[in-house]
């Protein structure tokens, strides 16, 4: 788009936070990065804004598919948190790389420790 004014070549993103962010990298001459769903595309973008002596150098990636695969993460780990909570078995973790344990309230009610989160 060298040469080009984005508004006449994407009108559709005056008014939305694409069209506040690349504003803002314009007016302030400052670097924004940030993600957003852009509608059209019906996809995720992480935008990349640097402005430059000639206008903006965008970088956009889409990146649907790790939200979506965040979202799954999200989901699952909040299942796991409702079962650990509601089931008297003793359910524990051991995060070996962090030497983190976590344990579930039935440790508490069966041995008498306390959670260490």
């Amino acid at each position: 788009m060298l040469g080009k004014v984005l508004w006449d070549e994407y009108p559709d993103l005056v008014g939305t936070n694409f069209g506040a962010e690349y504003e803002f990298a314009m007016s302030r001459r400052q670097a924004v990065a940030f993600e957003e769903y852009y509608a059209p595309l019906q996809a995720w973008k992480d935008v990349r804004i640097f402005p430059t002596d000639e206008g903006l150098a965008t970088y956009t990636t889409e990146i649907t598919e790790r939200k979506r695969l965040r979202e799954i993460e999200r989901e699952a780990a909040e299942r796991f948190r409702m079962a650990a909570r509601v089931t008297s078995d003793i359910i524990w973790d051991w995060d070996v790389p962090d030497d983190r344990i976590w344990w579930s309230e039935g440790v508490q009610y069966v041995f008498g420790y306390h959670d260490r989160t």
